[in-house]
């Protein structure tokens, strides 16, 4: 008896549990099922190998960095040097953050990808960096409180370990003695993506020179509002393609709203700014939805090459339609 009501409970609440999934399920908003395309992002900021010196050989392939420390990104080489110094007792000079250091992280791709592109993506570095790939020199930046990137496509190997190197300098600056000299290192994340060769852009216009995708207030009307919406395409592939491309607009809890479409032609290894508006009528506009999110899609019927999202936020000034709208894109 108390087997079969034991069942009759485990059983009851095996049903409720699947209630519970498919109404979860169901409740999906509109922005988690906007489709996505080809593109696949990685956060690659774990788990990078890391020297504080400046080794001759540390960019090339074959080099030995077992014995370097472990980190993650973000990352201050000399946040470890005050530690360091703080646990011997000692005094850290500013000047200590001045130093040449490297940074070497192994990556594996599948070879499913090898005919995607593929580019890297570093939020910061501070100061000067110099990047390499499988000991190939790719370049460098001193853009330090801005993202900059490389295309990795002609170098990586699919299927088999992949090494970014990054050297890292931090010149002491031309100040003042008691000036306070900048933390050096790669402190903020790193991302790598994979996408078809006809795709969205990245906006970094430091080293790669895209602009990705934008949106902004384009004009203000009595009862909708209209936003510019721009998205820079590289068609790279050896022939023209004629592609369609949406741009969809979904409120703060995940609502479609509006949708703006048009067809462009893009010759072969071409990149072309696709613009165009979408208008919002004023009664999706409310104090409680400040983030309106821009889903783009680049697709050809039910074909999707790639998708990408931006944000813009929305206040409001007062009870009436007045808003203020600022382009945010991370």
């Amino acid at each position: 008896m108390h087997k079969s009501n034991n069942i009759k409970l485990i059983f009851g609440v095996f049903v409720i549990l699947l209630l519970m999934i498919s109404s979860c399920q169901s409740k999906q908003t509109d922005l988690q099922k906007a489709p996505s395309g080809k593109r696949s992002v990685y956060n690659i900021s774990n788990n990078w190998k890391f020297t504080p010196s400046n080794p001759p050989k540390a960019h090339l392939y074959t080099y030995n960095d077992q014995g370097w420390d472990s980190i993650d990104c973000p990352h201050t080489y000399c946040k470890l040097q005050d530690k360091q110094s703080s646990a011997s007792g000692t005094h850290t000079s500013k000047l200590s953050c001045s130093n040449t250091v490297w940074y070497r992280k192994h990556f594996e791709l599948s070879v499913r990808d090898n005919e995607k592109k593929v580019f890297v993506e570093f939020k910061s570095v501070l100061q000067k960096a110099e990047v390499f790939i499988n000991g190939i020199y790719l370049g460098k930046n001193s853009m330090s409180a801005t993202a900059f990137g490389f295309d990795l496509s002609p170098y990586v190997k699919f299927g088999n370990d992949n090494v970014l190197a990054v050297k890292v300098s931090n010149p002491p600056p031309a100040l003042t003695a008691d000036a306070t000299l900048p933390y050096g290192g790669i402190y903020r994340e790193v991302f790598l993506y994979t996408t078809d060769p006809l795709h969205f852009t990245l906006p970094l216009h430091n080293n790669l020179k895209t602009k990705g995708t934008k949106a902004w207030l384009h004009c203000y009307e009595a009862d909708s509002t209209h936003f510019k919406i721009e998205a820079e395409v590289f068609n790279e592939c050896e022939m023209a393609q004629t592609v369609g491309f949406k741009a969809m607009v979904y409120n703060g809890v995940g609502e479609h709203i509006s949708t703006s479409a048009t067809r462009q032609t893009i010759g072969a290894n071409e990149k072309y700014l696709i613009s165009t508006n979408a208008a919002v009528d004023h009664k999706h506009l409310n104090a409680s939805d400040h983030i309106y999110t821009i889903h783009y899609m680049l697709h050809e019927g039910e074909n999707i090459y790639d998708s990408d999202q931006t944000f813009i936020s929305v206040s409001p000034l007062s009870d009436e339609h007045a808003f203020v709208f600022n382009k945010e894109t991370e």
